[in-house]
């Protein structure tokens, strides 16, 4: 399907305020492959393995996906990536540190571990703040 993938790219190329993919390749990595052939992708971005084929990185990621029956898990972070950023709105005295909205997407998503994605990255590895003033907020 080369042109539903020249689409793809072409729409890539026109980024959008209101939509969450814009490109950022190095913000899309393999978690898991199905293939055991293929465990070196693991942990790499689409942007790092399109790189090292010299490929496209839209090409990469759906020849990956499709050579294993869409069983790749892939993860993105699209929100709040910019890490000195969160990091300053984590600590300002007057933020509430808190998960919700209101429950508008219940269907669509799950961040369940965010409680414990503060201790481990911003509190033990990130070291902004002490382990009580994470607990407090």
């Amino acid at each position: 399907m080369p042109a539903f993938r020249d689409a793809v790219r072409n729409e890539l190329r026109r980024p959008a305020a209101v939509r969450l993919f814009n490109g950022e390749w190095h913000k899309l990595h393999v978690v898991e492959v199905k293939n055991p052939a293929l465990r070196s992708s693991e942990g790499k971005s689409i942007a790092e393995l399109a790189a090292a084929a010299g490929h496209d990185p839209l090409d990469v990621m759906l020849d990956l996906a499709l050579s294993e029956d869409l069983d790749t898990t892939f993860t993105a972070l699209l929100l709040n990536s910019d890490e000195p950023a969160v990091s300053r709105l984590l600590t300002h005295p007057h933020s509430s540190i808190a998960l919700s909205d209101a429950g508008a997407h219940l269907t669509f998503f799950c961040d369940a571990g965010f409680g414990l994605h503060l201790l481990g990255h911003w509190v033990r590895e990130r070291a902004i703040m002490p382990l009580e003033a994470a607990i407090q907020n």
